[in-house]
C-alpha cells in the first residue's frame, strides 16, 4: 500500500501539470539567465520525440491506470443499523488508495489496511444509539468526495463500568527529588489514574492500596474524579492529610522502590485494575505508553506526572534513510506505532527554513516512510523527521 500511496501522490502532486508546467519553467529560466545554453524541456526531443511535459503527461497517464486497476471505491460493510451488546464494535470495509486512512464523526482512527484497499478498525460506542459518520480521509486529511456512509449502533449492554476504561497510567517509587510534592516540597512517591473513556468518573467511595491483603486501604473521599481523556496524580506519601492543601489527591501509603502492586477498586470491591512492578531505577517513572494501553509497561525517564505519557528512549530519528528510486526519494526511520511524524527538507543547509512535505505520517509499526515526489531534477536535498 505505501508504493501505490506514492503513487497516487505522484500523479496528483508533482506529476499533476499545474505543478510540473511553472517548475519546468522556472529551471529553464534560471538556465537561461546563467547562458548555459539549456534546451527548452517545452521542444519535443529524445527518442520518443516528446517534449518534457508530454513525457510527464504520458508516464502519469500510465501510473493512472496502473492505480485504476488496483483502486476501490469506499464502502463500509455491514448493515446501515446494528445492534450489539457490546461496548465496541469492529467495522471493515474499502478505500481509495487515496485514502490516508478512516475517520469516524471526523476524528482520525488507528486503521489496520489488510490488502491496498480494504480496513478494519475498532470503533468504541456508549450504551445507547451511536450515529457514526464514517469516512475516508486522505494525506491533508481532508474528507474524500463522495467517501462516507452513516449507520448508527445501539449497544443494548449494560453501560461501561470504570473497569473498562480507567487504569493505573504511571508510578514513581524512588523519587529523590525529581517530582516535589507542592504541598510541603517532600520527594514523595506518586503514582496517576487516566480515563480513557468519555465520560466523568466520580470516584467517591473508590478504594487504593499498595497491599492486595488490605484492599480497603485507602478510601477516596467524595468530590474527587476524573474527567474524559483526564489524568488525576496520587501522592504516595502517607500524608493523606494534605489531600486539602493542594489540587492532588495523597493517599495513606508509601510505594517500594523494591517492587509492589498498586490496585484500584470500586466501592462494591470490584477491582479496577492493578499493577505488579519489581525494583525500580531512582528518579524514572513506569507506566503504560500509549496512555491506557492494556500491557505496555515502558520505564520512563522523561517521566509526566499528571498528563499524557511519552517515551525518552523513543527510536531514534537519527537512524533515517533516504532510498532514491526513479526520481522518488523515499524517507525510512524508525517509529513509534500510533505516533504521528513530519518531513520536512531544505535543498541547501544554509536555507533559512525547513519545509514541510504535504500529508502527516502515523506510523503503524515500528518503521515508517514517506515518499517525497516533488526530488526530481533537484541535484540534493536534506530530511529530518519530527514527531508531534
Amino acid at each position: 500500500r505505501h508504493y501505490w500511496r506514492a503513487m497516487d501522490e505522484a500523479v496528483y502532486g508533482f506529476f499533476n501539470a499545474a505543478s510540473v508546467t511553472p517548475f519546468l519553467s522556472d529551471r529553464y529560466a534560471a538556465f537561461q539567465s546563467n547562458s548555459n545554453g539549456a534546451v527548452s524541456p517545452f521542444v519535443p526531443s529524445g527518442p520518443y520525440n516528446l517534449s518534457v511535459p508530454d513525457w510527464i503527461t504520458q508516464r502519469r497517464n500510465f501510473i493512472l491506470g496502473e492505480l485504476a486497476a488496483v483502486d476501490a471505491v469506499f464502502s463500509v460493510d455491514g448493515p446501515d443499523w446494528i445492534v450489539t451488546s457490546q461496548n465496541q464494535i469492529i467495522l471493515t470495509g474499502t478505500a481509495s488508495v487515496r485514502a490516508k486512512t478512516v475517520a469516524v464523526n471526523a476524528i482520525p482512527y488507528a486503521v489496520t489496511w489488510n490488502t491496498v484497499n480494504s480496513w478494519s478498525m475498532n470503533v468504541p460506542v456508549s450504551f445507547g444509539t451511536n450515529v457514526l459518520v464514517i469516512s475516508a480521509l486522505d494525506s491533508e486529511g481532508m474528507a474524500l468526495p463522495g467517501a462516507s456512509r452513516t449507520i448508527t449502533v445501539e449497544s443494548t449492554g449494560s453501560a461501561p463500568a470504570p473497569e473498562d476504561f480507567v487504569f493505573i497510567n504511571e508510578w514513581m517509587a524512588d523519587n529523590s527529588g525529581s517530582v516535589l510534592d507542592p504541598a510541603d516540597q517532600d520527594a514523595d512517591d506518586w503514582f496517576e489514574l487516566y480515563n480513557s473513556g468519555t465520560e466523568y468518573v466520580d470516584l467517591a467511595g473508590f478504594a487504593l492500596t499498595d497491599d492486595p491483603s488490605q484492599p480497603a486501604k485507602f478510601t477516596i473521599p467524595a468530590g474527587w474524579g476524573i474527567e474524559p481523556n483526564g489524568f488525576l496524580l496520587i501522592w504516595a506519601d502517607d500524608e493523606s492529610n494534605q489531600t486539602l492543601t493542594n489540587g492532588d489527591l495523597h493517599a495513606n501509603f508509601k510505594l517500594s522502590a523494591a517492587g509492589e502492586a498498586i490496585e484500584l477498586r470500586t466501592p462494591t470491591a470490584t477491582l479496577v485494575d492493578s499493577v505488579l512492578f519489581g525494583a525500580q531505577v531512582t528518579n524514572v517513572s513506569e507506566g503504560r505508553f500509549p496512555d491506557g494501553a492494556a500491557a505496555s509497561f515502558y520505564t520512563m525517564p522523561d517521566f509526566t506526572p499528571g498528563v499524557p505519557n511519552r517515551l525518552w528512549d523513543e527510536p531514534v530519528l537519527g537512524s533515517l534513510v533516504v532510498d532514491i528510486d526513479n526520481g522518488f526519494a523515499t524517507v525510512v526511520w524508525a517509529s513509534i506505532p500510533g505516533a504521528t511524524y513530519r518531513v520536512q527538507y531544505k535543498n541547501n543547509l544554509d536555507d533559512p527554513a525547513w519545509i514541510d512535505l504535504p500529508g502527516n505520517v502515523v506510523a503503524t509499526g515500528t518503521t515508517a516512510m514517506k515518499t517525497d515526489a516533488t526530488v526530481l531534477g533537484v541535484p540534493q536535498r536534506f530530511y529530518r523527521v519530527e514527531r508531534d
